[in-house]
């Protein structure tokens, strides 16, 4: 490390930019003149800003038009006074013309990109802050529009979307937007089913410009130039030349530039007759990448570039040597093939704490599909590119040229389908604990020093062998979690609905799932909550009723079990359930997955090892035109600890449930705290210690009603809301202890 200053310097600028944002000040890159504008944003003030437009898109939305400008070279006029910001975007709620490099004047309500409510979701904030957009300007309007785009920017556009536009006539639609991401970039519009066929088997990174497709566009370049007879120093030259041109065409996202530069420093050692090392290199691309914009550290594209790299070059590598020091012979095709599988195993240790954390589960299925897939890429790139440009001359020379890789790219499909539905293709440990991840490469990097000290001794190569057995079962083991989940309630931020997971002891189970005010609310907050808290499988899924705003995202937990990943062992509805549409269809959608229906009526239990679900109520009788009336209600017991789970009840049928009274430890309030549910006599009989209330923020049907708060009060209980704490977790200790913590406020609630 003494030996290499810039990776001393690399290390310094994380330090201090983690160091900024713990501190809370890491507005100081983002808003340079000072904090107001996120002051303002927070407050969602109205403001008037300025800036060049250097992309749009338009989106439809409930057959509305919105055009979406993103704004760099931005400033805020704030309280007359000006502030230079990062780039903006601005949502303007009609189409507009094309304004790409124009300057603009708009005005709207400032606000900050959306923050996550609950554990595993989506962080949009800081994904647009690693692409530098720090503000949303909502109801924009245009105020003035000046000057006009730069001829090289007009023309790298048009020749951008030229070229996609030849992919999608030679290439069916699947195949087109696969080519159109790996070739120029444009990942956006790849089915989302692909998507997931590709993380499935491990193989994602080849649908976007990584630093795997800069490296061997890179090399390629120089071969061809080498072999045209062209001098060394002129021939450096010009492929960084070319790979620039590329890059810009590609708007270079961030692994794409961390190749480029690492492919120009590699080249420029090769004119000045250097020496290339491999982490000096990779230290200066973070460096110059983090001095721009320091929220990349927090972006896992980002992370996993450089891990990527330094997992290969320097872990694997440095394997790889340390084993033929100890006489492994790697010559020959299975000498090659077993080199190649180890690397790839070397990488997916060394990446995992990564992947997990951004993903909370990996592909199991990839170490051996990268072996097959990686060595095709080049055939992938050369013939889509090959059919890019000859088709702009001919459609059918460019159809004939883009035979290998539509083919390559259907064998890519077969094996992403078959991981997806292994029951071994995926592994869902969820989201690792920081100190683990510490450990983790502390007890990494303590088996490379033992192997080294076991070759200075001339050990065996079997000795060898043994430590990597012990050491990856016990990296595994740290990762996959030791012990069992502890006994805790999650009361999930769907909006406008209900979304409860019960976990404890190993078991797991849903109580309903659905939002009337979230789309996807199943694919965007349940499942992800789902993989970061490690749980592939769920015991059972209880549904209350069948209004949508408890089910719409259950059916989309349900489809998931169709995958080898996960699986579902009950579905568990009231009674009257079974004759209603609702239910019907559910009944279908369980057994096409091998989850087991069950019905359940008042005195019904469901028991696990350490915790007892009984049905309080419906009886038998039929709610099919009152399904709120319908609701089922539970009272949940684990040791010694209890609570009341309610659905929508409404007060009528409150008095209709029979239950033990007083001192339960929670209630789920019902229907969402409306006014006409949690009557006085039924928190009587409860009177819980603390109130969970799932509701959407400024819904409106003005829930929680002020009423019912007031009634909730009057018992005692202390009031916890998902609209104002994102989701709401309790957890439970000895002696009935409860702590409660909301995922939008840190510590103790």
């Amino acid at each position: 490390m003494i030996r290499r200053p810039l990776c001393i310097a690399a290390w310094l600028l994380i330090v201090s930019s983690l160091a900024a944002h713990w501190l809370g000040i890491s507005w100081i890159w983002r808003s340079p003149a000072g904090p107001k504008p996120e002051q303002w944003a927070i407050r969602e003030k109205s403001v008037y800003g300025e800036g060049a437009v250097y992309r749009q898109e338009e989106k439809i939305f409930s057959n509305k038009t919105y055009t979406y400008l993103y704004l760099k070279q931005t400033s805020l006029f704030i309280e007359s006074k000006k502030y230079p910001v990062r780039n903006v975007k601005c949502i303007v709620e009609q189409s507009v013309e094309t304004l790409y490099g124009k300057h603009v004047e708009v005005s709207g309500k400032l606000v900050l990109p959306e923050a996550p409510g609950n554990p595993g979701e989506f962080d949009r904030r800081k994904y647009e802050r690693a692409r530098k957009i720090d503000f949303y300007l909502k109801e924009a309007e245009i105020q003035k529009i000046t000057g006009k785009e730069g001829r090289i920017a007009a023309f790298t556009r048009k020749l951008r979307h030229f070229s996609g536009k030849i992919l999608e006539n030679i290439f069916p639609s699947q195949e087109a937007e696969i080519l159109k991401a790996m070739l120029l970039g444009e990942r956006s519009q790849v089915d989302q089913e692909v998507k997931e066929w590709y993380q499935s088997a491990g193989i994602s990174h080849i649908i976007a410009i990584s630093g795997l497709h800069m490296s061997l566009l890179g090399i390629s370049i120089w071969k061809m130039v080498s072999f045209c007879g062209i001098p060394a120093g002129i021939g450096a030259a010009l492929s960084v030349f070319l790979l620039t041109g590329y890059g810009i065409l590609i708007e270079n996202p961030t692994t794409a530039f961390r190749a480029l530069l690492m492919f120009g420093i590699f080249m420029g050692a090769k004119m000045l007759g250097r020496s290339y090392d491999l982490f000096s290199a990779l230290a200066l691309a973070a460096i110059l990448i983090l001095v721009d914009n320091p929220d990349l550290l927090w972006d896992c594209g980002f992370q996993m570039s450089f891990m990527a790299v330094a997992g290969i070059g320097g872990y694997g590598n440095g394997q790889i040597k340390l084993l033929r020091e100890m006489g492994k012979d790697f010559s020959g095709r299975r000498g090659k093939l077993l080199q190649n599988l180890l690397l790839g195993l070397f990488l997916w240790f060394f990446t995992l704490p990564v992947v997990l954390s951004s993903f909370y589960q990996v592909s199991v299925a990839g170490i051996l599909c990268n072996l097959l897939v990686i060595p095709m890429m080049p055939f992938v790139v050369a013939s889509g590119g090959a059919a890019m440009f000859l088709g702009g001359v001919h459609m059918g020379w460019g159809s004939i040229a883009g035979i290998p890789a539509y083919g390559i790219l259907k064998l890519y499909g077969l094996l992403g389908q078959a991981a997806e539905k292994s029951v071994w293709g995926i592994w869902t440990p969820g989201q690792p604990l920081t100190e683990r991840i510490i450990l983790y490469y502390l007890i990494l990097g303590s088996s490379w020093f033992l192997l080294s000290w076991m070759r200075k001794k001339k050990k065996k190569i079997l000795y060898a062998g043994g430590i990597y057995g012990i050491t990856a079962g016990v990296l595994l083991f740290l990762m996959g979690g030791a012990g069992k989940t502890p006994t805790q309630i999650a009361v999930l931020d769907v909006g406008q609905g209900d979304g409860i997971v019960v976990q404890g002891e190993g078991e797991a189970f849903l109580i309903d799932g659905g939002s009337s005010s979230e789309k996807k609310v199943g694919s965007y907050v349940l499942l992800p909550y789902l993989k970061q808290q490690g749980i592939g499988k769920l015991t059972g899924i209880f549904l209350t009723h069948t209004d949508e705003d408890h089910v719409n995202g259950a059916r989309e937990v349900l489809e998931e079990a169709k995958k080898g990943w996960f699986s579902v062992g009950y579905l568990f509805m009231p009674y009257w359930m079974g004759e209603s549409e609702g239910g019907k269809e559910l009944t279908k959608m369980a057994k096409e997955t091998g989850t087991v229906v069950r019905f359940l009526c008042a005195g019904d239990q469901v028991r696990t090892e350490k915790m007892t679900f009984q049905v309080l109520f419906p009886g038998k009788e039929d709610y099919t035109e009152n399904p709120n009336g319908g609701s089922l209600v539970l009272s949940w017991e684990s040791e010694r600890m209890r609570g009341i789970f309610t659905g929508d009840l409404p007060a009528e049928q409150e008095k209709e449930v029979i239950l033990e009274e007083g001192d339960y430890d929670f209630l789920k309030v019902g229907h969402h705290g409306s006014n006409g549910s949690s009557s006085e006599d039924f928190l009587a009989k409860v009177s819980p210690q603390i109130a969970l209330i799932s509701c959407g923020q400024n819904n409106r049907y003005g829930h929680p009603g002020k009423e019912s708060m007031a009634r909730i009060r009057r018992e005692g209980a202390e009031i916890f809301r998902t609209d104002m704490l994102g989701a709401v977790t309790v957890r439970f200790g000895k002696n009935r202890s409860l702590r409660v913590e909301g995922f939008r406020r840190e510590g103790i609630l």
